[in-house]
This record gives structure tokens, C-alpha cells and sequence, in this order.
């Protein structure tokens, strides 16, 4: 206080600075007479700690103003037009989360690639469920056709893949965003989400730790309404 009283220059900011200054120069002279007398009993732990704090805080600040400095712009903001951007798409099954990812894929670029993960032994066929289901609705759209990438996984593997034709497009098109579109459940109940594996939030985790500002990560989320049991399209089937 009493700095500020001196900074601020106002009237009476003289008579103020020093009776702040005398409180604090008594508060010193006490917390000395006090560290000396009572040290072996605990007042120790005050020293390791006024000063730990006092550097966490520090190292607070100091990150802060770090970050205000490379978000800082000098004059104005500069819009440039926009680089093309390349919108990949990992998709495990054709559903209506998949759906979704492609439509929004679609209305970010015209170059999309649609990335499936095959495990090793599987004997599905998935270009040709991707040619029944989707080649005649691209067709009938006039929607910029998907590239269907389908990569081979040995041990199951599934992230792997999907980074490295990441990683692979990025050194490829070094004046291109790559748009990662990630489809994700959204659970009614928190607790239901440990029942389904975590890849999306895996994927998404990864990318982030990329110190790369080209990656775009978009979240596609689809929320779970749950359905009645007689409304459900597999229940029949089920059932019988």
C-alpha cells in the first residue's frame, strides 16, 4: 500500500505512504522477533511456505502474461483468405453417427477422406457396404465425393493408423488445414460412458498434445435419447 500511495500521487498520498509503510515495517520487526523465538516450534513451516506460495503464484502470473503475449495482435486483426481444408473422417461403422460426421464433412470441403481401420483376420467388407449405402445419395446430392481410405491393422489396433494418415496429409499439404472430424456419444448418464470404449476421446487427446495449429479438431457429437423398447428397430429381431 504504501507503493501505491506513492505512485498514485494524490493529496495526502505522502501521509498516507507512511503511515502504511510504518504498519509495515512494525509487521516485520514482529515476524522477525517471532521467527527467531519460536522456530524450533513449528514457525519453520511458515518460511518453507510464505515463500513456495509466493513463487506458485509467481509462476501463475508469469504464464498469463505469456499467453496474453502470443495471443496479443499489434494493430489490428488480419483476415486472410482461406487455405483449403482436408476433412478426415474415421468411421468404424455406417450409422447415423457416421452420418452426421460426413454431412458436416461435406460442408467444410470439397476433399474429404474417410478413414476405416481394418483389423487383422476381419473378413468384413466395408467398401462394399460403403458403396450399397452412401454412392447413390452422394450421387443424387451433388456432394463433393468422400476418398475412402481403408487402412490394415495388425494387434487391433485402431489409433495408431488413423494418426499416421494424419500425420501423413499434414507433411503432404503443408499450406492445408486438416479438419479431423471425431463422431462421439454423448451418454443420458455419465457413468453410462465407461460401457463403450474411449477412442474418440483418446484421438482428440493426441491431436491436442500436437504442438501443430493446422489440426482442427471438430467434435460430432450424437446424443443418446433412450428409446422405448417397443419403438426400437431391434427389438423384434431380438425378441424373435
Amino acid at each position: 500500500m504504501a507503493v501505491h500511495w506513492l505512485k498514485s500521487g494524490s493529496k495526502g498520498s505522502r501521509v498516507n505512504a507512511f503511515i502504511n509503510g510504518l504498519g509495515a515495517l512494525a509487521t516485520g520487526l514482529t515476524f522477525v522477533v517471532v521467527v527467531v523465538t519460536k522456530f524450533s516450534e513449528g514457525v519453520w513451516v511458515v518460511i518453507i511456505v510464505i515463500p513456495t506460495l509466493y513463487l506458485l503464484m509467481y509462476s501463475i502470473r508469469h504464464h498469463y502474461f505469456e499467453i496474453a503475449a502470443e495471443l496479443a495482435v499489434s494493430d489490428r486483426l488480419r483476415l486472410e483468405p482461406a487455405r483449403g481444408i482436408i476433412a478426415v473422417v474415421p468411421v468404424d461403422t455406417l450409422n447415423a453417427l457416421a452420418q452426421r460426421a460426413l454431412q458436416t464433412a461435406c460442408s467444410l470441403s470439397r476433399r474429404i477422406d474417410v478413414v476405416h481401420v481394418k483389423y487383422e483376420n476381419d473378413q468384413r467388407d466395408f467398401a462394399s457396404e460403403w458403396n450399397r449405402h452412401l454412392q447413390s445419395s452422394i450421387k443424387e446430392s451433388g456432394l463433393p465425393e468422400p476418398q475412402l481410405i481403408i487402412l490394415e491393422s495388425p494387434y487391433r489396433k485402431v489409433i495408431s493408423p488413423i494418426l499416421d494418415h494424419i500425420w501423413k496429409l499434414e507433411r503432404e499439404n503443408p499450406d492445408h488445414r486438416i479438419a479431423v472430424l471425431i463422431p462421439q456419444l454423448i451418454e443420458t448418464h455419465w457413468y453410462y460412458s465407461f460401457l463403450h470404449k474411449q477412442r474418440a476421446t483418446i484421438l482428440r487427446s493426441i491431436l491436442l498434445l500436437k504442438e501443430e495449429n493446422r489440426i482442427l479438431i471438430v467434435n460430432v457429437p450424437w446424443r443418446i435419447k433412450k428409446t422405448r423398447k417397443a419403438d426400437a428397430p431391434y427389438f423384434t429381431a431380438i425378441r424373435d
